[in-house]
């Protein structure tokens, strides 16, 4: 994904695996923005970019968190993690990469970034940030008695409505 003028990516080395990277096109301007899983050689697991205003929202592994939910501005300063939204203790490496994640499928609707999520407790449901803790919440628990597995979103009207399939 672009930001700022940086393509932002994943790159594995041998010392890290697989972490956060950003290029402005040059062998000079090329570099690791950050390695999240500081800990570890098998990496962070980095997945789902998603343009966000001056950010790019994606979610990674840390020792600490498991997986979390983070941003970046394509700079080390500009690289933070902005929330753990299930606070059970992370599986650590290299088992991390065979459970099922526990954020995916981000949606970008009218500035808020949708996705399917679970805390821990209510199951896989909607949710939605801004970029910040606060403004990271579950929108519903769509099937308290289980997993709602939001997925397929579409934006309609003119994005002024969007439409997901669920189970309830």
């Amino acid at each position: 994904a672009v930001v700022n003028g940086l393509l932002v990516f994943t790159a594995t080395t041998a010392a890290d695996g697989d972490e956060l990277w950003a290029t402005d096109g040059t062998l000079l301007g090329t570099n690791q923005v950050m390695n999240i899983y500081a800990t570890a050689s098998f990496g962070s697991y980095i997945a789902d970019f998603t343009p966000y205003g001056s950010d790019i929202i994606f979610t990674a592994f840390d020792a600490v968190n498991g997986q979390g939910l983070w941003k970046t501005n394509g700079t080390p300063g500009g690289t933070s993690l902005i929330k753990d939204i299930d606070p059970t203790p992370p599986i650590p490496p290299p088992f991390y990469n065979l459970v099922p994640s526990i954020i995916s499928g981000f949606f970008n609707f009218q500035n808020t970034i949708y996705f399917t999520g679970t805390d821990g407790a209510t199951g896989y449901e909607l949710w939605k940030t801004n970029g910040t803790a606060l403004g990271t919440v579950q929108v519903k628990d769509i099937n308290p008695a289980g997993d709602g597995m939001p997925q397929l979103f579409l934006a309609v009207k003119n994005n002024s409505k969007f439409f997901f399939t669920a189970t309830d």
